[in-house]
């Protein structure tokens, strides 16, 4: 899974600033493509967004109609992680969104 394809380059050597995913009806656009994630296993963010892609069938059934948040993590993955439980303005339309309470207020 660390992006190399049959010729031995990763991802058939091209270097972009942006890739698209299929996802169901929605192609979904990746910046920086070629970005390491984890370092330690060479794992970039189009390996990522490939893996999501080939797992989605069987994990979107259990995820469908429960809220989810982000751990994002902008020092790197050995960084401190944050939890974002809003959705961007840049996010597209079709990503739902919904209020939920908040345990303690």
């Amino acid at each position: 899974m660390k992006g190399d394809k049959a010729d031995g380059r990763p991802h058939g050597g091209r270097a972009k600033d942006e890739e698209t995913v299929r996802a169901g009806r929605r192609t979904v656009a990746i910046s920086r493509p070629d970005k390491v994630l984890f370092p330690d296993d060479g794992i970039t963010k189009l390996d990522v967004a490939e893996h999501y892609e080939a797992v989605a069938p069987r994990a979107l059934p259990h995820l469908r109609g429960r809220p989810l948040m982000m751990e994002r993590h902008p020092d790197g993955i050995g960084g401190r992680p944050l939890m974002q439980k809003n959705a961007p303005d840049y996010f597209p339309d079709w990503v739902r969104t919904s209020v939920q309470e908040k345990a303690g207020g």
